[in-house]
Order: structure tokens, then C-alpha cells, then sequence
């Protein structure tokens, strides 16, 4: 019986060396950063980061550009609408001219 409990004391080193292990690979990720990347990584990284801000910018730009033509095509409709209201309202002092110019015509006809 005296063996059995030295192969338990054998299992529990054993297992408490592992253990130390484990937890040296799960910790070697947070040591350092300059440890996990290398010049090369960091400049791809940040070359990488510069494409995807590019491309916001050039999305941004686009999206930009489309509000500003939809915005130059209000203000075209704009002017259209306005030209039409002014020519409709010279044409209806036109035509209150004339009617008045009629009137009193047949006024000075009833007064003779």
C-alpha cells in the first residue's frame, strides 16, 4: 500500500508542472506587443488600416458628390418652378389689363 501512494504524489507533481505550463501559453499573448509583431506586421497593419480609411473617405466622397448633384437638381427644378410662377403672373396682370381696358370701355358705352 505504501506504493500506491507515491505513484498519487508522482501524478500530482506531474500535474502541477503542466498547470504552470498552461497557464505560461494562455499569458503569452498579453506580455508584450513588440514580442507578437514585427516591423513588417505593424506597417502591413497600418497600410491595411490606411486602405480601409480610403475607402470610407472615397465612399463618403461619393455619397457627397450624389447629395450634391440631387441638391444642384432641386435647385434647377427650383428656378424652372419659379420662371413658370413669374410668367404666369405677368400673364394674369396681362389679362386683368385687359379685362379692366374692356370694362371700361363698356362703362363709357352705358354712360353716353
Amino acid at each position: 500500500m505504501a506504493s500506491k501512494p507515491q505513484k498519487s504524489d508522482e501524478n500530482k507533481s506531474f500535474k502541477r508542472k503542466k498547470e504552470p505550463e498552461a497557464e505560461d501559453s494562455t499569458h503569452a499573448p498579453c506580455s508584450s506587443p513588440s514580442d507578437n509583431f514585427q516591423a513588417g506586421d505593424v506597417e502591413m497593419l497600418i497600410k491595411g488600416l490606411n486602405n480601409e480609411i480610403n475607402l470610407l473617405f472615397d465612399k463618403y466622397a461619393k455619397i457627397l458628390n450624389e447629395r450634391s448633384e440631387v441638391d444642384a437638381a432641386y435647385v434647377l427644378e427650383f428656378d424652372g418652378i419659379l420662371k413658370e410662377a413669374r410668367s404666369v403672373e405677368i400673364h394674369l396682370k396681362q389679362k386683368r389689363e385687359s379685362l379692366r381696358n374692356r370694362l371700361t370701355k363698356i362703362a363709357n358705352t352705358l354712360q353716353r
